[in-house]
């Protein structure tokens, strides 16, 4: 079996070319900057994984997150912004070790934003719809649009456009409908748009539109969609892991395993971010994921030099460099895998090591630059 996604056909069988999707991602966020900067939007770079401007949270969640200025200050230009934002997301955490839960996103994915006035909802909303339809081919049939029928300001392009058809009106919850920015007196009405699956028929969410408020008074209007997520939503995939590299050497795949492949990535990321493990803020994150790895490999009995090169790949896939990283990590996963064999030291005295030579500012010597890799950071 295959499907049709910007103009590529990817198999989605046995034969899963997790190759083919990874230059996949790239051509759909190269696809995003193209259109969008052809339709006048201006390019905004992209922040670091650790925001500089958004004290609301811990990572950059969204891209929403690096042009959060621009609402505070009610500077959105008139030709509108976008952006290709790396983001991390830690609500997956909660999952791991859940061998009945298949993970609806990825901790770690590629963010594609927009942000305009308030008075050009109904451009970015045709924006957007020919974005999906003409730029990436996703088919027309597929699509759906989930609002609430009180949103008329939302719902007003696809009445307009005769699109009705593709929109569900209160199919969710209320709260399903709104948004939080992190920000006093800021909110969001959003209409989300979603993929129907080829087997089972359910609607799963790629992205949204949403209505950004002050104390009820519209201020801008933004987009958000994950790459990953919009291709494992059209290949009919589980979930977004089981598209990435890193699960090549993680077979057979499971709903563990695909747990394990995203906690790796997210460990790399936050390493490679320059936090190191500790008892709050980032740091106790990282270290929750790294004992969410350790634990997960334990479950799924994948051996810590297969995790070792699951994050060496993933490294230079995403960042061009092998910094030594995986070292690190199959380190701590073979203190814990051989914690039942030592008396002289307590287990938190042997997890309390491995997160002081973690913490050491120096322990990855300098990076070594290598050929592969597709590092997005700080371009458009």
């Amino acid at each position: 079996m295959s499907a049709r996604i910007a103009g590529r056909e990817v198999a989605t069988d046995a034969r899963l070319d997790r190759r083919a999707i990874a230059d996949l991602r790239d051509v759909i966020r190269q696809r995003f900057c193209s259109f969008f900067r052809s339709q006048g939007y201006l390019p905004h770079a992209p922040g670091s994984i650790i925001p500089e401007t958004d004290t609301s949270v811990l990572f950059t969640g969204s891209a929403i997150s690096t042009l959060k200025p621009h609402l505070a200050a009610s500077s959105v230009p008139h030709e509108g912004l976008f952006i290709v934002q790396n983001c991390l997301r830690t609500q997956n955490l909660k999952y791991f070790g859940n061998d009945a839960h298949n993970l609806s996103w990825a901790s770690y994915f590629s963010g594609l934003g927009a942000l305009v006035r308030p008075d050009q909802v109904d451009r970015l909303a045709a924006d957007t719809w020919r974005f999906l339809v003409d730029e990436l081919a996703l088919p027309v049939e597929r699509l759906r649009i989930q609002a609430a029928s009180k949103d008329v300001d939302l719902l007003h392009y696809w009445r307009c456009a005769g699109l009705l058809g593709c929109v569900e009106l209160d199919a969710s919850q209320p709260i399903a409908y709104t948004h939080k920015f992190g920000m006093d007196g800021i909110s969001g009405r959003n209409c989300n748009f979603g993929v129907v699956h080829n087997v089972t028929g359910a609607i799963r969410d790629i992205g949204n539109i949403i209505v950004i408020e002050a104390g009820g008074r519209p201020t801008a209007v933004e987009i958000g969609f994950g790459v990953e997520t919009i291709i494992s939503r059209i290949l009919d995939l589980p979930n977004p892991m089981v598209a990435s590299l890193a699960c090549d050497f993680l077979l057979p795949l499971s709903p563990l395993v695909t747990q394990l492949a995203d906690a790796i990535s997210a460990t790399v990321v936050i390493l490679d971010a320059g936090v190191r493990p500790g008892p709050t803020g980032r740091s106790y994150i990282l270290r929750r994921y790294l004992r969410s790895t350790a634990e997960l490999c334990e479950k799924t009995e994948v051996d810590p030099a297969e995790v070792s090169a699951c994050a060496e790949l993933f490294e230079r896939e995403e960042f061009g460099v092998a910094s030594g990283i995986a070292d690190k990590i199959a380190e701590y996963l073979n203190a814990m895998k051989l914690r039942n064999g030592h008396t002289a030291r307590t287990m938190n005295e042997k997890v309390s090591a491995i997160f002081m030579t973690l913490r050491r500012g120096c322990e990855f010597g300098p990076r070594e630059p290598i050929a592969v890799g597709k590092a997005m950071r700080g371009t458009i």
